[in-house]
């Protein structure tokens, strides 16, 4: 059997609401516990950048308000679900845990799914924006907030027994799922970044934060890494057929070893050559 807990996120005395953010995604995303983001899943946002993102929000909440989110605001929820050893594997961890987010947030707030499988026991950690999804507004999810009084005591029995009639679940195998259907996103935004797409990220953010900016605020941040990743991948494919052409490698069966070492120190010449042209130009 499952157990579960949501926990309101703070910013807390001396730490900015960044660094509350940064910290609380990239503990859930460690890719040691998630097998290098093999089972990091998110809604309404890009996970690479989902911190950058939150706190996006959290500023045009500022922007539209007027009010800034102090130390004792909640900037997030983190629901917490753990499973016995051997009880579940890591693919349905991770769909539980989204559909949970997604029948608690009625499909109104952004986050981001990740499921750890580096301890005996699975756990899936789903870190929730507590802003809506910008559509001219920006409010607290209610949802959230009572189900964090649920767990932690602090609702009164008629409430409680009204909030819990009001959500259904079907049985499948021994859990009990929240009854909802999901669309199928568009094939484009469920291709995964790769290695030359995350390296561009990294890159745009650290030495060109204006176009970084740019992208993100016109939605183009995915469109643009995938579209690296293909050309460096191609470019490194081109370069590599060039090298060989003038560097031609040892007869494979004669001496794989030699042949081994040759592939790999043409790859790691031409990759190097592709970064400069297309991952950091």
């Amino acid at each position: 059997m499952a157990t579960t807990a949501i926990i309101p996120i703070h910013a807390g005395k001396g730490r900015p609401v960044a660094a509350a953010l940064k910290m609380s995604v990239d503990y859930i995303k460690n890719p040691d516990k998630t097998e290098v983001g093999q089972w990091v899943t998110a809604y309404a946002v890009d996970p690479l950048i989902a911190d950058d993102e939150f706190l996006f929000s959290k500023n045009q909440y500022a922007a539209i308000t007027g009010r800034n989110q102090g130390a004792s605001d909640v900037l997030a929820y983190h629901l917490r679900i753990a499973f016995k050893p051997g009880e579940t594997d890591a693919a349905t961890a991770n769909k539980i845990g989204y559909d949970l987010a997604m029948k608690l947030t009625h499909g109104n707030h952004s986050f981001v799914c990740c499921t750890h499988v580096d301890k005996a026991h699975t756990h899936t950690h789903v870190v929730v924006n507590s802003l809506l999804i910008c559509k001219g507004c920006c409010e607290n999810n209610a949802t959230l907030r009572r189900c964090s009084l649920l767990i932690y005591g602090k609702m009164n029995r008629h409430t409680k027994e009204d909030f819990m009639s009001n959500i259904n679940y079907f049985r499948h195998g021994d859990y009990l799922l929240p009854a909802i259907v999901l669309d199928e996103p568009p094939r484009e935004l469920t291709e995964p970044i790769t290695k030359y797409g995350a390296m561009r990220r990294a890159f745009l953010k650290e030495h060109r934060p204006i176009t970084y900016t740019r992208l993100v605020l016109s939605e183009q941040l995915f469109p643009h890494l995938r579209e690296v990743q293909q050309e460096a991948h191609e470019r490194l494919d081109s370069l590599m057929s060039d090298m060989l052409v003038f560097q031609p490698p040892p007869d494979k069966a004669a001496d794989g070893l030699a042949w081994a070492a040759h592939m790999t120190a043409i790859r790691d010449t031409a990759e190097k050559m592709m970064l400069d042209i297309v991952v950091y130009a």
